[in-house]
């Protein structure tokens, strides 16, 4: 059984399934989103030739019927569900917690229908459903093993402190194949970091970017980072990551991730 909660821009929460106000028929756009394939042809050869592919945005439309007093029913999703407003959905199973993102595209019906029904079409730019809860992952060690159980590689949120009176002038992390030892990918940053300083780094898709907190002022480090630098992800399985102090100085690091899934 599948239960669907929206919740508003504002914080409010509505429950669809398991309410005395609406029972939900359908639900479509929950499996995963289909791909766009660009291929190309010749005048010389058989078939195509293939040149990228990408997952497409999501449409998730719910179908629903309103319930006891029917007009006040479908006026309250009038004032949930406006048009090009965002709404967050929480979709729950037997076995995962997942949330995604969206606009609302249209909401739509037949109010002369002996039983009304609305539709609700939701636009996900982002089609990937999120486990409900963020890890955290404090390095005291210098290093760290992640286990993504998604289906997809995924970015993360570094955080880093730096205590030291001294300073640090450099910043990196290092991602290890935990079988081969094999170095995956490395981040490096060159800078004069000062007591109370924090680095920020973003390796989400979109959301790229490297930036310095002093004073509550956020500014852009992008120009000190390593030519060398990779905006790595986190793969599917087992990785780990080692932080490295190139200079002495005692930093704090702590990355947030969130696994993502196809379909529910």
């Amino acid at each position: 059984m599948l239960e669907i909660i929206a919740e508003r821009a504002d914080g409010t929460k509505l429950p669809l399934s398991h309410s005395v106000n609406y029972i939900v028929t359908s639900v479509t756009g929950i499996l995963p989103a289909p791909a766009t394939v660009n291929t190309s042809t010749s005048a010389t050869m058989d078939g195509a030739v293939f040149n990228s592919a990408r997952v497409n945005d999501r449409n998730i439309v719910i179908t629903l019927l309103p319930v006891g007093n029917v007009e006040n029913a479908r006026i309250g999703l009038y004032g949930f569900f406006k048009p090009k407003q965002s709404v967050k959905l929480y979709l729950n199973t037997a076995s995962r917690q997942f949330t995604i993102e969206g606009y609302v595209d249209k909401l739509d019906g037949d109010v002369y229908a002996q039983k009304e029904v609305i539709q609700i079409s939701i636009i996900c730019p982002d089609p990937y459903f999120k486990q409900d809860t963020t890890q955290a992952t404090v390095y005291q060690t210098k290093q760290a093993s992640f286990w993504n159980r998604g289906d997809i590689p995924i970015g993360f949120i570094a955080r880093a402190q730096f205590t030291a009176e001294e300073g640090k002038t450099s910043f990196s992390l290092i991602q290890y194949d935990p079988d081969s030892g094999d170095t995956i990918g490395e981040f490096y940053v060159d800078y004069n970091f000062l007591q109370g300083d924090e680095l920020i780094l973003n390796t989400n898709q979109g959301q790229k970017g490297v930036w310095l907190l002093r004073g509550n002022v956020k500014t852009s480090i992008l120009n000190y980072m390593d030519l060398h630098s990779k905006w790595f992800q986190i793969p599917v399985g087992h990785c780990n990551i080692d932080f490295n102090e190139w200079e002495s100085g005692k930093t704090e690091l702590t990355i947030f991730t969130d696994e993502l899934y196809e379909g529910v």
